[in-house]
């Protein structure tokens, strides 16, 4: 619908805008608004405010819980501008009129997403998550939150609960029940093995994660030195073992990079770190979709939930877990 504000009156009266003067302190509005996700269950708002930056590029505001875009703000402006590494400019972060929720304003990266597929671009994704992870390892970790294996049991566990008292709803037919059983056998198979996962994490050194390097997540820019990575949402960001972020990365590369800037991690364990980091990724989505089973409409998160049990059941049979 955002599409379809046209008149200068229609585009100041946007609440992205609004936030947008507020924090600027500015009486600007863009040329156009273009709505860049879908809301709904619990989603972010992203709007493109075209022309409307200070010399007049584009931003794109985000409006999500406050506390979520503060982590987001930190990293953009505190940290990576202490790394070598490409990132979107962060213009701020402001209050909405909702205390808890707020607006980050952040430089347009573009449409085009990371295509792992594509091999110059997983190459040019890899260097430069070799990079952050390497250089990042030297900064002070108690300034991050702590993402690594003991946040992913909290959350199997949330998961398992809420996987368990969704069983009732009568909005779920038997299928669906059976694959809540399903995942929470597979849930109690992680645990009896988590001593495993905590015992190989200990052995090597953290450094900051982003949590969720989807490809939506991922913009790539292509220019006169090379493709440019640029990393948005970094709400999940905090201090562990490089495990979460690897699913899409060559690990031969990486291992190679890393290991140039002092990390020193054999090729056996980014292997296992890739599995444990795809491990942590299933059990985030779960807890995700298994907290929307309380509702009467179900249909999106059991279908998520179907993918995830095919994951994970993959996953723990190549582990040798069940």
């Amino acid at each position: 619908m955002d599409n379809a504000v046209t008149t200068e009156n229609e585009l100041r009266a946007h609440p992205a805008v609004r936030a947008w003067n507020q924090m600027a302190e500015a009486n600007a509005f863009p040329r156009r608004i273009s709505a860049l996700n879908r809301s709904g269950r619990g989603k972010a708002q992203v709007y493109r405010l075209a022309g409307i930056g200070p010399s007049g590029e584009d931003i794109c505001a985000k409006r999500s819980n406050f506390k979520n875009l503060e982590i987001e703000r930190a990293i953009y402006q505190d940290v990576l501008p202490q790394l070598p590494l490409t990132a979107v400019t962060c213009y701020g972060l402001c209050r909405d009129k909702d205390p808890r929720r707020g607006w980050l304003f952040v430089e347009d990266a573009g449409d085009k997403k990371y295509e792992s597929g594509t091999r110059e671009q997983k190459i040019a994704f890899t260097e430069w998550l070799a990079h952050l992870h390497g250089l990042a390892a030297r900064l002070p970790a108690g300034r991050f939150a702590d993402r690594g294996p003991k946040h992913y049991f909290k959350a199997l566990q949330l998961a398992r609960e809420q996987l368990k008292h969704s069983i009732s709803n009568p909005a779920l037919g038997p299928d669906d029940v059976a694959v809540l059983g399903d995942l929470l056998e597979q849930g109690g198979a992680i645990e009896r093995r988590w001593d495993e996962v905590e015992t190989f994490c200990s052995t090597l050194a953290g450094t900051l994660v982003h949590g969720d390097l989807m490809p939506k997540n991922v913009r790539v820019r292509p220019g006169a030195s090379g493709i440019a990575i640029l990393v948005l949402d970094w709400e999940m960001a905090g201090w562990a073992v490089p495990a979460a972020d690897l699913e899409r990365a060559d690990l031969a590369v990486y291992g190679s990079v890393v290991n140039a800037l002092g990390m020193r991690i054999a090729h056996r364990d980014i292997e296992m770190l890739a599995v444990y980091g795809k491990l942590f990724r299933l059990i985030a989505s779960v807890e995700w979709d298994s907290q929307w089973l309380k509702t009467k409409v179900v249909e999106q998160s059991m279908f998520n939930l179907r993918v995830y049990r095919e994951q994970l059941g993959r996953l723990l049979d190549g582990e040798g877990w069940r």
